[in-house]
Formats: structure tokens, C-alpha cells, sequence
């Protein structure tokens, strides 16, 4: 034996293998008993790396993911067999239950640890699993001493060469297909065979590189919402799944794929519209195998069959270089440059996105990655991980972001990775039906202060920076030492009491000024429909003219909660804003920092009272107005000084 404790010396990927020399009187150690363990278990887990590859051996057609106390499990109804990238094999027999773990990043010096899955964290994400394999001991015996020779104590009778399930919202990292390069009819025949070796060699080369991964991808969970009287739960993504898994292919399933290969010369690879994407997405180029004689040129074609002709017709976009009028698209969902994206509700679309969902009526994805848009008319812009599932909502620039009310425009960020879209992320809302503008950060502007618009008390346009005394619920220029509530303004950066929009008095309040509501049935609600198919084209028709019918009646139209309109209110009278009558409404600023009309008494530091006319003295008394800056002289008439009223 070696005189190291290691049974085999590890280069790279690849070991140098050491087994027992027996002998007649050897003492056999339990480190002899597990060194040829370990020889027998690096062989064959060597020839599986070599020859057969990782990935699913057979098995895995049926799995449940039952829940126990909100967390995950995964059962293995149809049991099977995996290999992972180190060659070890993982057995699952049927009806085994395993739990769905998550790893926690560890802290420093300390090792892993996994807790489980639980329903209430997997929000809007997909999640992968893993199969990692993991040895366990069972059958406790008693061993008539320990390895100091002197006590009786227990061990473990068996290994189990075991496994756990582990969950990651990390895609699986699928291995690139790399080709010999193609003969060409410009260089020899050897020189072709040249460069089939050197590919080769480097393909082979890699087999001893050290994996990045050990564990084999298994499927892809995501969360379904159930019927009204159950809550969601996790389903198989048949789609990220089919992306991501591989298989281990032996002797006969490779004879029997070569067989059908051969034994079809228009069409070999079978190709179908997803695999295209697929290959076109690497780069890739799928060729039609015809005899060259009948066209040279077909060698270079890419295979297109019925089901790929009609995906590529534009039968959701009509353009031209004239004006399109009363055109109705033949197709009602479309997808633009996306990846792994659903469109299925009626008009909807998915734009520059990956794996996103637009399934509300008329709604969209733009931009975003791993965003939904389920809400009617709903949108979500430039996100990820986000949803829109309110009408006529949109989330915008977010992450981890949902809309919370209809007809808002929200966004949001949030740094932490647990669980999907939540409404709690939300930093700013636009709300449409009521112009609410709610945010949680900062106003910022180089405009300053504070100001109302007051009705005058005599009809005329009172001159910028005079003091402002008030009179009833009307304001006028202050008389020589009246207090005064503030000065006209023209920086006030919030200026409230306008009227920008319609008549002041259009939605009625209660005697506190507060919104008065009522409940009415939705104007605006459009009742779901479904192609006719008992409909039957005439000449000229096409699927276009085919028509919707309802499948909801007037029964299902929604109550919505809104304003309550006053009677008096009549919207073809012109409204003009407040703002926009300085005759009749005057912005007074009454608090932060304006610029006021004084006379040649004031100076920087000096606290500020009203002279004749509105127009700033210098005070001896503290008042809440206090002089910083001269900004104009005193011309005879006034000066004009930057104060701080408080």
C-alpha cells in the first residue's frame, strides 16, 4: 500500500487509481475495506462521466408535489434513475417523498444549510430542483470496541448513498452543442480531416475538465392560482423543464435515433417551429437534406415546414407607407424578439422580454423579464419580476413590483430576493380615477415654498411680493402694520387651491370637505368574448372577419366605487383655472422662501412687518418674515429682498 492515507491521487477530474496487493498473512484495517470501496465506486463513476454522460437515466415521467404545513415536497410517482456530473449515480423508487430544500448562503467558516420550501416564498418565480447527491448511514449495531481498541460503542452498519432536492431560482446552465467545422469544397479532403481531428481532440479534451456543477437538474416548479375555494399551488413548468433537462442516451436509444435519421431524407432532424427558435436563438442553422442536383442551393435553406410557414406570417402587424384605416389583424397574440414568452389573452402582446405572460385582455410586456401582465389593458414596462393584474394598470421600471389598484401607474424596487410581485414594494402611484399621487421618497425642485390660491377681495391683479393680509375668506394688499398671512409668489413649488383640470365644484363633498362616493356599475366594462365557431366564412372572408361572441351577460357587469358628480355641473361651460385669473385668485406664498417688496429700511438679517400698501418695512419686533438677501437696490419705488417666512 501507498504510504498516503489517499486511496487515489486526484489529477483534475481524473484520478490515479490504487487498489489492494493482497498477501498470505496481510492484516486487513477498515482503511483497506473502504480503499477498495472507494476503487470499485471512482471506476465506474469515471466510466459514467466518460461514456454516459449526466443527466436523467430513465424515470421521472410522473411527479406529485404534495404540501405538508405550507411547505414543498416532491413525490416520485414512476420512480427512476439519474447521474450526476461526477458520475454517481441517484436512485429515486417509486413513491418516494422527498422534501423541497433551499440553501442559505452560510456565514463565514460555517458550512451549508437548507430549509425548506415553503409555498407563501415562491410568488410569481419559477424554481429549479436539483438532485444533489448526499450519502446518509442507517442501522445503528454495537461495535465491540472503538478505534482505540478499549470500549464497547456503537456505528452505522450501512451507507446509503442517498440524495436531497434542492430549489434555486438560478437557471440550469445547459450545455452549448458545439459541431465539427463543415467540409468545404475549396481545401482537400485531407485537410478536411485535419480539421475533424483538431475538433475532436478538443472536444474530448474537455471531458477531464473539473464540472462547474455536480447536481442534475429534475424540473421546474411554478405557483397556479386554483379555484376561488383553494389557494395556489405548485405545479411542473412543462416549458422550463423541457428547456433544461438532459438525459443520459445509451447504445440503443443512440442505434434507434440513427435509424430514423437515415430512414428520412427530407426532413431528419424532424424539425418543428419551437426547435427552430431554439437553434436560430444559438445561432444555429437547420438544413434540408435534398439531393444537390436538384438544387444546389438547397444545402443552404433553412427547413420550413406548414406549422413554421404560418408562424412567421405577419397576421398580427399590418404596415404601409399610407394611412391604415378599419383594419382588423387576422392574429390576436403576438410575440416580438422575445424568449420563453406566453401571449394568450385576446389582443395581447410580449415585446423584448423574457419569459413573461401577457394574458389579460388587451395587455402587454414590454422590456421586462419574468413580469405579467394579467390585469385588462394592464401593462408592464422595462421590469423584472413584476405584475400588472389590475385594468388598466401599469408597472413601470420596477423589480419585484405589483399593481395595487385600477387605473393606476405605479413603480417600485426592492433588493430582497424572497418571494414574487408584492404590492408592499410599490414607491410611487399615479392614480387616474381619483389624481392621487402617492410616493415615498423625495419632492425635489428649484422652485421654493409653500403656497394657496386666495380669492381677491376687490377684482384686480395685486403686484408680485406684496405682503398679504386676509379679510373674510378674501385677501388684499396689508395695510401699514396689520399682520399678514403671507406674500404674492411666483416660486411657490406646491400651489394648492387651483383649479387646473374642470370647474372646482364638479364633484360633490360633505360638510367637512371630504369626497362624497357612490357605487354604480362600470360604463367601461366590455364583456369577455370567444371566436364563433359555429361561424362559416363567405367568399372573400378570412379568419379576420371571423366573429366574438359574448360568453359573460349584463349580470356580470362589475360595481365600481366613484366620485358622485354635482348636478349643477356643466361640462360644455368653458373652465378657465384660477391660475390662469390673477384678477380674481392670487397665489399666496405662505411659508418657505420669497421674494418681497420693501422699502429702503430693510437690510440682510432684519426681521420684516407691513408697510403702507403691502409693501416690507424693517421691524424692531420679531415677526415671522426675516430678511437674508438683497436681490434688487432700492429704486425710489421699492427693493426687492429674498426672505424666509415662517
Amino acid at each position: 500500500m501507498s504510504d498516503t492515507n489517499d486511496s487515489n491521487t486526484s489529477y483534475g477530474v481524473v484520478s490515479q487509481f490504487q487498489r489492494n496487493n493482497y498477501f498470505y498473512s496481510k492484516l486487513m484495517a477498515v482503511r483497506d475495506f473502504e480503499d477498495e470501496q472507494h476503487y470499485m465506486n471512482d471506476k465506474r463513476h469515471l466510466l459514467n462521466r466518460m461514456i454516459n454522460g449526466f443527466g436523467i437515466v430513465c424515470g421521472l415521467e410522473e411527479v406529485g408535489t404534495p404540501i405538508s404545513d405550507g411547505n414543498i415536497k416532491i413525490k416520485f410517482n414512476s420512480g427512476g434513475m439519474a447521474i450526476d456530473r461526477q458520475g454517481r449515480e441517484i436512485a429515486f423508487p417509486v413513491g418516494l417523498e422527498k422534501d423541497v430544500l433551499l440553501k442559505k448562503p452560510p456565514d463565514e467558516g460555517s458550512q451549508d444549510t437548507y430549509i425548506p420550501l415553503n409555498v407563501d416564498s415562491m410568488g410569481n418565480d419559477v424554481y429549479y430542483l436539483y438532485l444533489e447527491y448526499k450519502e446518509g448511514k442507517s442501522e445503528m449495531v454495537i461495535a465491540v470496541s472503538d478505534d482505540s481498541g478499549s470500549q464497547e460503542s456503537c456505528s452505522y452498519n450501512r451507507v446509503i448513498e442517498d440524495f436531497q432536492v434542492v430549489a434555486s431560482e438560478e437557471e440550469p446552465k445547459v450545455p452549448t452543442i458545439s459541431c465539427p467545422p463543415p467540409y468545404s469544397d475549396d481545401i482537400t479532403a485531407e485537410i478536411d480531416k485535419q480539421g475533424v481531428k483538431e475538433w475532436l481532440q478538443k472536444e474530448t479534451s474537455n471531458l477531464c475538465s473539473t464540472p462547474e456543477e455536480e447536481r442534475v437538474f429534475i424540473l421546474a416548479l411554478k405557483l397556479v392560482e386554483q379555484d376561488e375555494t383553494s389557494s395556489a399551488g405548485p405545479v411542473v413548468d412543462p416549458v422550463e423543464t423541457a428547456n433544461h433537462l438532459s438525459f443520459v442516451a445509451n447504445n440503443r436509444v443512440l442505434s434507434e435515433l440513427l435509424a430514423c435519421h437515415l430512414a428520412d431524407f427530407t426532413n431528419p432532424h424532424n424539425v418543428k417551429m419551437s426547435q427552430l427558435e431554439d437553434f436560430n436563438a444559438n445561432n444555429h442553422k437547420i438544413t434540408n437534406l435534398i439531393d444537390p442536383t436538384e438544387d444546389k442551393d438547397a444545402a443552404n435553406k433553412i427547413y420550413v415546414d406548414e406549422k413554421i410557414a404560418d408562424a412567421e406570417k405577419t397576421g398580427g402587424t399590418v404596415s404601409s407607407s399610407s394611412d391604415i384605416e378599419n383594419v382588423t389583424t387576422e392574429h390576436t397574440r403576438q410575440l416580438n424578439v422575445s424568449y420563453n414568452s406566453t401571449a394568450s389573452g385576446d389582443r395581447s402582446q410580449v415585446n423584448a422580454s423574457v419569459r413573461s405572460t401577457a394574458s389579460g385582455r388587451r395587455s402587454q410586456v414590454n422590456a421586462s423579464v419574468r413580469s405579467t401582465a394579467s390585469g385588462i389593458r394592464s401593462q408592464v414596462n422595462a421590469s423584472r419580476r413584476s405584475e400588472a393584474s389590475h385594468t388598466s394598470s401599469q408597472v413601470n421600471a420596477s423589480l419585484r413590483v405589483k399593481s395595487g389598484k385600477d387605473y393606476t401607474v405605479c413603480g417600485g424596487y426592492t433588493y430582497k430576493t424572497e418571494g414574487g410581485p408584492s404590492r408592499g414594494n410599490r414607491k410611487w402611484e399615479l392614480n387616474s380615477q381619483n389624481g392621487d399621487f402617492t410616493y415615498l421618497g423625495t419632492l425635489r425642485t428649484t422652485l421654493s415654498g409653500y403656497g394657496e390660491y386666495f380669492e381677491n377681495l376687490i377684482k384686480g391683479v395685486i403686484d408680485m411680493g406684496v405682503l398679504i393680509a386676509l379679510e373674510g375668506a378674501n385677501v388684499r394688499p396689508a395695510k401699514k402694520d396689520e399682520d399678514f398671512i403671507g406674500v404674492v409668489s411666483g416660486t411657490a413649488a406646491i400651489r394648492l387651491g387651483d383649479s387646473p383640470f374642470c370647474w372646482q365644484g364638479r364633484y360633490m363633498k360633505d360638510e367637512w370637505g371630504r369626497p362624497v362616493y357612490e357605487e354604480i356599475k362600470d360604463p367601461e366594462w366590455e364583456p369577455k368574448t370567444v371566436p364563433d365557431e359555429k361561424w362559416k366564412p363567405k367568399k372573400g372572408q378570412t379568419e379576420a372577419d371571423r366573429p366574438m361572441i359574448p360568453i359573460e351577460t349584463e349580470k356580470d357587469r362589475p360595481i365600481i366605487r366613484v366620485q358622485k358628480e354635482n348636478p349643477d355641473y356643466d361640462p360644455k361651460r368653458k373652465q378657465e383655472p384660477r391660475s390662469e385669473r390673477p384678477k380674481e385668485w392670487t397665489l399666496v406664498g405662505l411659508l418657505g422662501q420669497v421674494y418681497v417688496r420693501c422699502d429702503d429700511t430693510v437690510k440682510p438679517g432684519d426681521f420684516v412687518k407691513s408697510g403702507s400698501k403691502g409693501i416690507g418695512t424693517m421691524s424692531e419686533e420679531k415677526t415671522k418674515l426675516r430678511a437674508m438677501k438683497v436681490t434688487k437696490a432700492f429704486d425710489g419705488n421699492y427693493a426687492i429682498v429674498y426672505c424666509l417666512l415662517k
